[in-house]
């Protein structure tokens, strides 16, 4: 008698709002992205009327940027894509300014793609159902693990 038990690989859970912002896996909505980066602009907005609190709002701005940067991979997670070309991006536009000659024209060029880049993420919608980096963040886990076949794990 053969006592194989049948394992599966379940996908991550992505439909909690803000459940690990520094994590780099799995899946983001729009709506999460959205709030994350207008979240940064307010603090940004608030830095540049309060000169004498400068130093806590740069700290605060600074852990903003790692969190946005973890929030735009898991959005590029999305679509299915890997994060890793925001990194690459990011890694160009920081060697712009080590070339004096070029940089100008380099660093406008990568703004704009990367600008674009993150219009697009809050823009455009992601996948539907589950992806390679888990489940769609505005479904029920449950209706798309039912979808893609996995067992009922209601059914006691």
């Amino acid at each position: 008698m053969d006592m194989t038990e049948e394992t599966y690989e379940w996908p991550i859970d992505n439909t909690g709002l803000f459940t690990d912002i520094f994590n780099l896996s799995g899946r983001i909505s729009r709506k999460e992205y959205v709030i994350y980066m207008v979240g940064g602009l307010i603090v940004g907005i608030i830095d540049s009327f309060i000169p004498y609190m400068q130093l806590l709002f740069n700290i605060l701005l600074l852990i903003w940027s790692i969190g946005f940067l973890s929030e735009s991979v898991k959005r590029m997670h999305d679509f299915d894509v890997t994060g890793k070309w925001i990194f690459a991006i990011l890694l160009l536009h920081i060697l712009s300014y080590f070339a004096p000659l070029v940089s100008l024209v380099l660093e406008i060029i990568l703004l704009i793609i990367l600008y674009s880049i993150f219009l697009m993420l809050a823009i455009c919608p992601g996948t539907d159902g589950i992806n390679r980096y888990g489940s769609n963040p505005i479904r029920s886990y449950r209706e798309q693990t039912l979808e893609a076949g996995f067992p009922d794990l209601d059914d006691d």
